[in-house]
C-alpha cells in the first residue's frame, strides 16, 4: 500500500493507541529532544523532563512528533515538537514498517 496521505493518517492513529510509551523511548534516544533532556537534566535533574510523545504525522522520510516536557516550577507541560529521521526512505506502510522495526 502506498504511504499516501490516507494511509500516514492510519498508521499516526495505530502508532499512537499502540506505541504511545515505547515512542517516547525512541526520542529520547535518537533525537534533540534526548539530547537537551540530558543537557539540562545533568546538574539539575528533572528540571526539564520529557513526559508524552504523540505522533502527529508520518513521511517517507521522517516520523514527526509533540512532546509534552514538565518544567520545574511550571503546572502545565511544555510542549516542543521533534522530527525522528528515518534510516532510509520508504514509499509504502510496508517499506515503513520494516524501517521501525
Amino acid at each position: 500500500e502506498p504511504l499516501d496521505e490516507g494511509a500516514a493518517g492510519r498508521v499516526v492513529e495505530f502508532l499512537n493507541a499502540e506505541l504511545g510509551d515505547e515512542m517516547l523511548g525512541w526520542l529520547l534516544r535518537w533525537t534533540e529532544v534526548g539530547d537537551k533532556a540530558r543537557r539540562r537534566n545533568m546538574w539539575s535533574r528533572g528540571s526539564w523532563t520529557p513526559r508524552t510523545a504523540t505522533l502527529t504525522s508520518v513521511s517517507g522520510a521522517a516520523l514527526s512528533f509533540r512532546v509534552g516536557v514538565a518544567v520545574r516550577g511550571r503546572k502545565e507541560l511544555e510542549h516542543v515538537e521533534s522530527e525522528l529521521p528515518l534510516p532510509h526512505a520508504v514509499e509504502t506502510v510496508d517499506g515503513l514498517r520494516d524501517e521501525l522495526l
